[in-house]
């Protein structure tokens, strides 16, 4: 599986309105946000100006179950498998902390586990 993370954007071919294997024909090339990732594939949010056949609407619960930013919740998001990926356009460079969720710029790990604390957190465990 190529190394995403929520907020990457990938591309994806586009034909009758449906997201296809990256080496058949296609009409269109679109550009995905990442949301979350598995195994197999990717979550990505579905903007309400593109129209793709298939995809859910995302309810706080299963927003909550799979770690997913909540300002995507009432949003549509539709699952994709690796061979549908035809390239990754943009690469989010950092880390959340586990403990606040704010995302830092270039922030690396910083726990032998490979998570990232940010400094505030570290410093007020309470916070």
């Amino acid at each position: 599986m190529i190394r995403l993370k929520p907020g990457d954007r990938v591309d994806c071919r586009v034909k009758s309105n449906n997201i296809i294997v990256s080496y058949g024909e296609y009409d269109v090339t679109r550009t995905f946000e990442v949301v979350h990732v598995d195994d197999e594939g990717c979550y990505v949010f579905i903007p309400c100006f593109i129209y793709i056949n298939g995809g859910i609407t995302l309810d706080a619960a299963k927003a909550r179950r799979m770690g997913v930013d909540p300002r995507f919740v009432g949003e549509k998001i539709s699952y994709i498998a690796e061979s549908s990926i035809c390239k990754v356009s943009y690469v989010l460079d950092g880390m959340k902390c586990i403990k606040c969720q704010d995302f830092f710029i270039m922030a690396e790990p910083n726990t032998p586990e490979g998570e990232f604390w940010c400094r505030s957190c570290r410093a007020n465990p309470y916070r």
